[in-house]
């Protein structure tokens, strides 16, 4: 090899040489440039884009057809809920019964896992109101927790624990741990005793708080607070509960505070978007998470 073929291979070699090798004391071989930020449930800017069921409004819920869809869209945090199979499989499903979303009916309870495979979970799923379902027929079932770890590791999820009795927060915790999700998952439940008990098995999962957690936050003066260990790292909460306010200015201000990033639910419309996001919340959860990007990219 000679001439012009010689010369075009000169800096192929030396480009192969510096991968393997460095370039000298001044620089680093490209395998030892720093890896990138891993991602953490709390990574990445506020506000939160946070897909309620998964973007239900635009998506059948709580499928992994709406995750992914989700996630293109941008979305930080994908919200789901979950149940138990009578064989003990964690599913994700926001009722108890499968009446509502799929061609099925009874208690998810009930069924065992590969009963649940054969549920259509986009069969009542519309945009026109019910004058037609485009996504019947197209094999979108209700996912396991473990298959949606599966799928979408690099995925932050807000999840609810329905069920409480018999409790299923061993068997939830033992699949973000094995998922490798400890750091990317916020565990919640509307029972306090359900969260309690998740705390007790990793105490380095984030955790939301109960109802009664929420109300006794809310009405705990700031000087008292800071004497506790407040264990929740976020709050997901309503504009009000059990005809309370709850979306308060002194309910975000103590939270901030503290550190603790509250996340209102479920906030579809625009105009409340931009006025909650106003107010200071760090993030919304939303069936629209189309709308909810639109209102973040223009500034609230």
């Amino acid at each position: 090899m000679k001439g012009k073929e010689a010369d075009g291979l000169v800096p192929v070699l030396l480009l192969a040489f510096l991968a393997v090798n460095g370039c000298g004391d001044g620089g680093r071989a490209l395998a030892e440039l720093p890896p990138a930020q891993p991602v953490t449930y709390f990574s990445g800017p506020v506000p939160r884009n946070i897909a309620h069921r998964g973007g239900k409004g635009l998506f059948p819920e709580n499928t992994l057809y709406a995750f992914e869809r989700s996630l293109a869209l941008g979305v930080q945090i994908l919200e789901l809920d979950v149940w138990s199979t009578r064989d003990g499989k964690i599913v994700i499903l926001h009722d108890e019964k499968v009446d509502r979303t799929t061609d099925g009916s009874g208690s998810i309870r009930t069924m065992t896992l590969e009963q649940v495979r054969q549920l259509d979970a986009a069969w009542w799923f519309s945009l026109d109101g019910g004058a037609s379902y485009p996504l019947r027929g197209r094999g979108i079932g209700i996912p396991t927790l473990e298959e949606a770890f599966r799928a979408f590791p690099q995925a932050r999820f807000c999840i609810e624990i329905k069920q409480d009795k018999p409790g299923i927060e061993r068997e939830v915790v033992a699949l973000v741990e094995a998922g490798g999700m400890t750091e990317k998952v916020c565990l919640g439940s509307f029972f306090d005793p359900v969260v309690e008990k998740v705390r007790g098995l990793n105490p380095g999962i984030a955790t939301g708080a109960g109802t009664l957690g929420i109300l006794l936050f809310l009405v705990t003066p700031l000087d008292l607070l800071e004497t506790l260990d407040i264990p929740a790292a976020a709050f997901q909460i309503p504009e009000e509960q059990l005809g309370i306010p709850v979306l308060t200015p002194d309910f975000l201000h103590k939270a901030r505070q503290l550190g603790i990033e509250t996340h209102v639910w479920t906030i579809n419309d625009p105009e409340d978007m931009r006025r909650i996001l106003g107010m200071g919340a760090e993030g919304i959860i939303t069936d629209y998470p189309d709308r909810l990007k639109a209102v973040i990219a223009a500034g609230f």
